[in-house]
């Protein structure tokens, strides 16, 4: 009967044991209250408002509007420190998040980029150079910004005028700047207007595409448009090195003649 009663014993300590940790602590641990998980029952809206900053100076701004949740609203600017105004200001062009919490820590945050103030569109006409020459000319026409605007081309220093003159074929940037100093760029390239119809077949058919040389049977073909473009680098070379035409033919280039075909390569060979 004894031997029962220790066997009782020992089973109830141990179920006791294993009930205990299976519900997570012991009397001298007990097991921690579950966290508070509810959701925010009303949280706050935001919406946001961005105005633009200067070009070269930081005087961008937003404002936070917040509405609803609980008591008093604050607001923070990325990862700064919560505030009572609902306006940040000096702030330079880029995208902000804003946040906004209330009194119960239940916050909401939203989006805004903060644009520079509109600088200047332009748009460029261009005068051709002339073949060897400096006659090229750039009109620009420029729009928007704040007062007056300047001009300058590549390097240059700015002006008030808005005309580019004596120029030679190549590329050319032009840059606009307003009064708060907001710039805008554009590229054109001035031609020499030298072209195939007018300026180039009368030679490639006078000294080139002849009978016996390149007016058909002989490689490359002269005798049409698309034969002399595809063949206008080596074209050029040969008759810069007075190669093309032959001397056995009796015919020679003239130095114009052979700065038109020049001009004519640099242009991109148009054909009219």
């Amino acid at each position: 009967m004894k031997t029962n009663y220790l066997f009782v014993l020992l089973f109830f300590t141990l179920f006791s044991s294993i009930l205990l940790f299976s519900c997570g602590g012991s009397e001298e641990d007990p097991k921690p209250d579950p966290v508070d998980t509810t959701p925010c029952s009303s949280p706050p809206t935001l919406s946001l408002t961005a105005e633009s900053t200067g070009c070269s100076s930081n005087t961008g701004s937003i404002t936070a509007t917040g509405a609803g949740g609980t008591g008093a609203l604050t607001y923070k600017l990325g990862s700064g420190n919560f505030q009572s105004s609902n306006i940040f200001e000096n702030l330079a062009a880029g995208e902000y998040t804003v946040t906004v919490k209330d009194n119960e820590g239940c916050t909401k945050e939203s989006k805004t980029t903060v644009e520079n103030a509109d600088a200047p569109t332009i748009s460029l006409a261009s005068q051709n150079t002339g073949c060897d020459s400096d006659n090229g000319k750039i009109t620009v026409t420029a729009t928007g910004g704040s007062g007056n605007l300047q001009y300058k081309i590549d390097e240059g220093a700015f002006q008030n005028s808005n005309i580019f003159e004596n120029l030679t074929a190549k590329e050319y940037t032009i840059t606009v700047k307003d009064s708060e100093n907001c710039e805008a760029t554009a590229k054109t390239k001035l031609k020499t207007g030298i072209n195939y119809t007018d300026n180039i077949a009368s030679i490639i058919n006078t000294n080139c595409a002849i009978s016996g040389c390149h007016s058909g049977n002989q490689s490359p073909n002269l005798s049409t448009f698309e034969g002399v473009s595809q063949s206008s680098s080596r074209v050029f070379a040969r008759a810069s090195a007075r190669s093309m035409p032959p001397a056995s033919s009796g015919r020679e280039l003239t130095d114009a003649e052979i700065k038109a075909i020049e001009c004519w390569v640099a242009d991109g060979t148009p054909e009219n």
